[in-house]
């Protein structure tokens, strides 16, 4: 696209989007499914951003038909942004399980909803790209969620996760959950799961009733 179509556009799909009829929020997505799936398909950053925060923000809509096409366009965007971009999806969808978070539980859920879109979109491939892959990379985020957790100043030295909250607890089932739904899964995120495996080691006699059941089933 030249840089005046771009801006075209890209000032029609945010329009569409904002709506307040949720018919056109659900064509905008849609539309914007269908260029992302097209190879040659390019927005420049300033359109790229605005875009990506208009998805984004689509996240809280109340229909659930927007919804659901909003967090399948989420896994196809993540294969087009540039680094930027693709930081401020990862933060934004992982942000959710900070103790601080100020997500709504519709948020989070949605949230949580689009990580495990874009894991499954992984695990649909033939062939994985193990390093550079969007899901491994997001996956990787949040093992360092889990790994950071157990090095707090009381634990730096043994790996214990005595003090995870209820945010660990939950990437840590959303990583199992991940992880058993077919059987090559864990060879697509071994660079996630070879380091998250060493932390839970240390954790297989947790004290803690809420993390020693969780451990053998994600070793």
């Amino acid at each position: 696209m030249s840089m005046a179509t771009t801006t075209t556009y890209t000032q029609s799909l945010l329009q569409r989007m904002s709506s307040n009829d949720k018919d056109l929020r659900f064509q905008a997505v849609a539309n914007l499914m269908n260029d992302l799936r097209q190879q040659s398909f390019r927005l420049d950053d300033d359109s790229e951003y605005h875009v990506v925060q208009g998805v984004l923000k689509l996240l809280e809509d109340t229909n659930s038909e927007v919804l659901n096409q909003v967090v399948q366009c989420i896994a196809l965007l993540l294969y087009k942004v540039n680094g930027l971009s693709f930081k401020r999806i990862s933060d934004a969808l992982c942000s959710t399980f900070k103790k601080v978070s100020t997500d709504t539980e519709k948020l989070h859920d949605m949230k949580v909803t689009s990580l495990k879109t874009i894991f499954a979109s992984l695990l649909q491939q033939q062939q994985a790209i193990q390093i550079f892959n969007p899901a491994n990379i997001i996956m990787d985020h949040l093992v360092t969620v889990i790994v950071e957790s157990s090095r707090t100043k009381a634990n730096r030295s043994n790996g214990r996760l005595h003090n995870a909250g209820h945010g660990e607890i939950e990437i840590l089932d959303l990583i199992r959950d991940t992880l058993s739904t077919t059987p090559d899964a864990r060879y697509k995120f071994s660079l996630c799961h070879v380091p998250l495996s060493r932390i839970l080691r240390k954790n297989l006699a947790s004290p803690r009733a809420d993390i020693r059941p969780r451990v053998p089933i994600l070793i």
